[in-house]
C-alpha cells in the first residue's frame, strides 16, 4: 500500500517519508473540515444579520473571520504541497521545517479562540459562535497531536536521506555543509512566501481600504515578491553574485518594512485600523521577521560558498533524483542498500544534523 502511495506521488521510496506524508495528509484532511464548518456557521449567521457585508461600523470586524479561516485553510493546502516536495526531493531540513509550520500554525490557531469570540460579540452572532466552539477549541488539540507524530517521523526520514545524502555529495565534509547551508535557504524561502502572504492578505482584506494607496501599492508588492523569491533560488543555483546581493537588498528592506508595521500596529492614533487583527498581524509580522534575518544571514553563507563546488552538488543531486531507480523496486530496505565503510554513515549524518 505505501508503495502505491509512493509510486502515485513520485516520492522516494522511503517507509517514514511515505508515513509522513499520509500523517500530514490526515492532519490537513481532519481540520480542513472543522475549519469549513465554522467558516460555513458564521457566514450563515452573519448573512442573516447584516446581508451582503453591508458597510456598518463594524465592516472590518465582517471580514476579519473569512480572512482568519481561508489563510488556515491555505495554509494546510501549502504545507501538504510541500510535505510531498521535501519528501520528493528527499530534504530533510524542509520536512524539520514543517514541524515548525505546524508549530507556528497552533499558535495562530490558540489565538483564534479569542478572536473568533470578540468578533461574534462584536457582530451580535453569540449562536455561531457557542455551536463552534467545541471546534475551535479541538482545532490547536488535533495540530498538536500531529506535531507529535512528525516529530518522531522526521527523525526517521533523517536517518534515510542521511544515507541519500552520503551518495549524492560524496563523504567531503566541506561539501556536506554547503549542501546544508543551500538547503536550508531555499527551504526558508518557501516558508517566507507564506508568513508575507500571510500578513499582507490580512492588512489589505481587513485593515485598509480599497481608495487606499497603500492598498494598490501592497497589491503591485505581492506578485514581484514572488517573482523575487523564485529569482532568489535561481541565484543560488548558478552562483550568481550580483543576483545574491541584490536579493540581499530586498530581504533588508522587506525587514524594515515589517519591523515598521509592527510599530505602526501599536501606535496609539493607529489603533483603531488594526484592532480586528492585531494578535494575528504580530505574530504573523514578527515570525516573518525572524524568517527574514534567518534568510538574510543563510543567503550570505550561501553566497560565500560560491565557487567551492556548490554548483555542482545542486546540479549533481537534481540529476541523481531524476534518474532515480526503476519504479518496480520496492522500499528502501536495509538489504537492498550496503552502507558505506565502517563508520562513515554515521559520520555522514552526524555532519548534516
Amino acid at each position: 500500500m505505501l508503495n502505491r502511495i509512493a509510486e502515485a506521488l513520485g516520492v522516494n521510496r522511503s517507509r517514514y517519508g511515505a508515513w509522513f506524508l499520509v500523517t500530514v495528509f490526515v492532519l490537513s484532511a481532519t481540520v480542513l473540515p472543522m475549519l469549513g464548518y465554522t467558516f460555513g456557521r458564521f457566514e450563515y449567521d452573519i448573512l442573516k444579520v447584516y446581508g451582503h457585508y453591508q458597510r456598518t461600523h463594524q465592516y472590518s470586524y465582517l471580514r476579519t473571520l473569512p480572512t482568519y479561516l481561508s489563510l488556515f485553510i491555505f495554509a494546510e493546502i501549502y504545507q501538504l504541497v510541500l510535505a510531498v516536495n521535501a519528501i520528493r526531493t528527499e530534504n530533510t531540513i524542509q520536512a524539520v521545517g514543517i514541524v515548525f509550520f505546524n508549530m507556528a500554525m497552533l499558535v495562530y490557531s490558540a489565538l483564534q479562540y479569542n478572536q473568533i469570540q470578540d468578533t461574534a460579540e462584536q457582530l451580535g452572532v453569540h449562536a455561531a459562535y457557542e455551536a463552534c466552539k467545541g471546534v475551535i477549541i479541538a482545532i490547536p488539540c488535533v495540530i498538536a497531536c500531529g506535531i507529535l507524530v512528525l516529530v518522531v517521523l522526521t527523525y526517521k526520514i533523517h536517518q534515510d536521506f542521511g544515507w541519500s545524502i552520503y551518495k549524492q555529495v560524496g563523504a567531503d565534509i566541506s561539501s556536506k555543509r554547503r549542501y546544508l547551508c543551500y538547503l536550508i535557504y531555499v527551504t526558508l524561502l518557501k516558508f517566507d512566501f507564506f508568513f508575507f502572504l500571510g500578513f499582507t492578505v490580512q492588512f489589505v482584506v481587513v485593515v485598509l481600504k480599497h481608495d487606499d494607496i497603500e492598498f494598490a501599492l501592497t497589491i503591485v508588492v505581492i506578485p514581484l515578491t514572488i517573482i523575487a523569491l523564485y529569482l532568489a533560488t535561481v541565484f543560488v543555483r548558478k552562483e550568481a553574485i550580483a543576483g545574491m546581493g541584490a536579493m540581499i537588498v530586498v530581504y533588508l528592506a522587506g525587514m524594515a518594512y515589517f519591523v515598521f508595521k509592527l510599530v505602526r500596529i501599536y501606535e496609539p492614533s493607529q489603533k483603531y485600523k488594526y484592532m480586528a487583527v492585531r494578535k494575528t498581524l504580530t505574530v504573523f509580522a514578527v515570525l516573518t521577521i525572524i524568517f527574514l534575518v534567518a534568510t538574510i544571514i543563510m543567503a550570505v553563507i550561501c553566497t560565500f560558498n560560491f565557487g567551492k563546488g556548490l554548483k555542482r552538488i545542486v546540479h549533481d543531486t537534481k540529476q541523481s533524483r531524476i534518474s532515480k531507480q526503476s519504479p518496480n523496486d520496492s522500499l528502501l530496505t536495509p538489504e537492498k542498500i550496503q552502507p558505506p565503510a565502517d563508520g562513515q554513515q554515521r559520520k555522514s549524518q552526524l555532519i548534516i544534523d
